[in-house]
């Protein structure tokens, strides 16, 4: 995926330390009543038009550089291999494919090679997180009606 940027030095994480704040207030005090945002910039004579939305976007964006964190922004539409797959879910390329070949994510075929959307893979990654969290739950349920002392 070439979506990935750099890693996050610790120069980035002091500078958005200072900034994540500000643009969480920001993101707050805009709600959905906004829909443009107009920025301007010593350097230009003109304000700079953003989509609202931007805004909460580099919230998060700041919030995860604050504490060290890489980020990456990727496009929801765009296809990724097996193997781009396989690292995304942190799970084995064969395994992607047996989950591809039974229908829990949908994916194309270019020629020989399956591609797959991001927007899937999320949407897969957020059932499996609600499944496991549910299962948790039963799991530590029963541990207490037995108390087993968990």
């Amino acid at each position: 995926m070439d979506a990935l940027i750099e890693k996050t030095t610790r120069e980035d994480q002091r500078i958005a330390k200072g900034s994540v704040n500000l643009f969480k207030k920001l993101s707050r005090s805009l709600g959905s009543s906004k829909k443009v945002v107009e920025i301007s910039f010593p350097e230009s004579d003109e304000p700079l038009r953003l989509p609202a939305k931007v805004i909460a976007m580099m919230a998060e964006i700041l919030s995860g550089m604050s504490v060290g964190r890489s980020v990456a922004v990727i496009q929801t539409e765009m296809e990724v291999s097996t193997q781009e797959a396989a690292d995304f879910l942190e799970v084995s390329r064969p395994h992607v494919v047996r989950l591809l070949e039974k229908g829990e994510i949908p994916f194309t075929k270019a020629g020989t090679h399956r591609r797959i959307k991001i927007s899937d893979l999320i949407a897969y990654q957020k059932t499996l997180k609600a499944t496991r969290r549910k299962q948790l739950k039963f799991l530590a349920k029963q541990a207490q009606d037995l108390k087993l002392d968990y």
